[in-house]
């Protein structure tokens, strides 16, 4: 680890604030995954993350795939706002049940 007045690095993730236990497959066996299309080239990845997730699942994998409303420039054409309510809590509701 290098230190200095400039640079402190810190050996955590960021997936250590996040996630504070690892999540593990509901009862059904599934994963749960939140999704938000997202706005210019976030669709197309998140297409292709589909695509991934459905050959994996090929292989014995199965996942709870819910998909939330509108955010960034889509959302506030249709709201005035980037990330509305109702999305932020489409994101509570899966992060509380142990999604991602």
């Amino acid at each position: 680890m290098r230190e200095g007045p400039d640079l402190v690095r810190s050996e955590r993730r960021w997936t250590a604030a996040v996630f504070r236990e690892p999540r593990l497959a509901a009862s059904n066996g599934s994963f749960s995954i939140g999704i938000l299309p997202g706005e210019g080239v976030g669709p197309e990845v998140i297409g292709a993350a589909l695509e991934v997730l459905s050959a994996i699942e090929t292989g014995g994998a199965r996942f709870a795939l819910r998909t939330g409303g509108a955010i960034g420039r889509d959302s506030e054409a249709l709201s005035g706002k980037a990330l509305t309510e109702e999305v932020a809590g489409f994101c509570e509701d899966v992060f509380t049940g142990g999604g991602a």
